[in-house]
């Protein structure tokens, strides 16, 4: 919900809204982590500002990473990822639709912004915050049930 207290706050402590946005996703980052990403990407004035308001109209850009957003957004989650933030938005999506249901190499979110052994390593790393065994669903197994005949993959693969 906007609120007229969260667009003041948008004015007078910028960093700090937008720290705050990204502690209520990023629960296992500490605070002063957060603020030191947060600060070396806002940049001046301006930029933290619009960037603050932002989240405060569409804080939901954290773990969905859709569009549009200012691409001081897109910047925020490269460095928080940068910093050890292992990918709210994966993370959102297997809680919400299972990691039976997610693909690795599907190319969404787009990855043409880098090569294929940087991707594997980013799976591996994000593939982490899945509990049990969530990561062997995410990072092959869900694609070999959806296109190998089911004699062909050993049980319990």
């Amino acid at each position: 919900m906007i609120t007229s207290g969260s667009l003041d706050r948008s004015v007078a402590d910028p960093i700090g809204l937008i720290t705050d946005h990204v502690a209520d996703v990023e629960k296992d980052l500490a605070a002063e982590a957060i603020q030191a990403v947060v600060t070396a990407v806002a940049g001046g004035r301006a930029k933290s500002r619009n960037l603050a308001k932002f989240l405060v109209t569409r804080p939901a850009v954290l773990t969905d990473g859709r569009s549009p957003a200012p691409r001081a957004v897109g910047d925020l989650l490269i460095a928080l990822r940068e910093a050890g933030v292992p990918g709210a938005l994966l993370s959102e999506l297997g809680r919400c639709f299972g990691t039976d249901h997610l693909v690795w190499g599907s190319d969404f979110p787009h990855t043409h912004d880098r090569g294929y052994a940087q991707l594997v390593d980013y799976a591996r790393d994000v593939a982490r915050v899945f509990p049990d065994d969530g990561a062997a669903d995410y990072l092959g197994r869900t694609a070999a049930r959806l296109w190998c005949p089911s004699d062909v993959i050993p049980a319990g693969r």
